[in-house]
């Protein structure tokens, strides 16, 4: 068993480099990618991995049967006002922002809203339960 270290900041419990899409990439292809890889949220970008947008399965479900929208691009779909984390965001902070706005995920970005990678509300759960000292939330 490990020695249990202070986690700290975003860049400490983020899944680094996720799978991200195209705004012209089909929302078939989104929901495969989803039920293959068990995502909730996939992070839409330009080809820098600007952040432009964000899709969850929950966004697939509400708006239809897949029959009839595989074939529309996620930029039809995406929420394009994305509230984002930078990596040295605190994990007391991640958890206030997901809490107050009912967010199951954070993308993370730099300066330029590259994306660095995304944190779920299980990231903060496991880090709480693997990583962190219980004092951190006292």
């Amino acid at each position: 068993h490990e020695p249990r270290h202070q986690v700290k900041t975003a860049a400490e419990i983020m899944t680094a480099q996720p799978f991200c899409l195209a705004p012209d990439a089909l929302v078939a292809h989104a929901w495969q990618l989803m039920q293959q890889k068990g995502f909730r949220h996939v992070l839409i970008t330009l080809p820098d991995l600007t952040l432009v947008g964000i899709i969850s399965d929950r966004d697939l479900w509400h708006a239809g049967p897949m029959d009839g929208l595989g074939h529309t691009p996620v930029s039809e779909l995406m929420k394009t006002q994305v509230v984002c984390a930078g990596s040295q965001t605190s994990i007391r902070r991640l958890a206030e922002i997901m809490l107050l706005h009912h967010f199951d995920a954070l993308p993370v970005t730099d300066d330029m809203q590259r994306t660095e990678g995304i944190v779920t509300r299980t990231d903060l759960l496991r880090a709480l339960v693997l990583d962190a000292p219980l004092e951190l939330w006292v």
